[in-house]
């Protein structure tokens, strides 16, 4: 059953909580060991998402959906306002590894830990997917990869939150 939330001017729906644990004394390049991703993105490393957070913390992680067209901006704001922060990549990846199978459904982001891309040269956030045919662009399996901050969402990814 799904779940409807107004947040300023964006329509969200949300559908589940996922508990995680993260521990977040834990490098990042050791997390993503642990998630056991098929394919990571060459700059998704710990000195280019240097974590701020300590300690062990153990709460849900909420995944909405933006109905229409929004932007990262929007949608960072938009959870604010319902009392939600955009997840960070730690936490991105503790989700995936803790529930392998739920990137295969759908796209899944988290706003909160950006980088301008060296080669691009616009900035980009973490998400996990999922491809299941092996192509020329993508191997098959689970990624953890980037995504442009800078284009419009239109409802085919989830966007993972933290309650504030």
């Amino acid at each position: 059953m799904a779940d409807s939330a107004l947040f300023g001017p964006c329509r969200f729906l949300f559908k589940n909580y996922y508990v995680i644990q993260v521990d977040y004394g834990v490098r990042l390049d050791q997390m993503i060991v642990n998630g056991q991703f098929d394919y990571v993105d060459p700059l998704i490393t710990a000195s280019n998402f240097p974590g701020r957070e300590t300690g062990r913390r153990k709460f849900p992680v909420a995944l909405f959906t933006a109905h229409g067209s929004m932007e990262s901006i929007e949608i960072g704001t938009a959870l604010h306002i319902g009392g939600y922060r955009p997840a960070t990549i730690r936490e991105l990846v503790t989700l995936g590894a803790t529930y392998p199978s739920l990137q295969q459904n759908f796209g899944i982001v988290a706003l909160g830990s950006k980088l301008v891309h060296p080669y691009w040269g616009f900035a980009t956030c973490t998400g996990l997917t999922s491809h299941r045919i092996n192509s020329s662009l993508w191997p098959e399996g689970r990624h953890l990869r980037l995504f442009s901050f800078e284009f419009p969402w239109y409802g085919r990814h989830r966007f993972a939150a933290v309650a504030l």
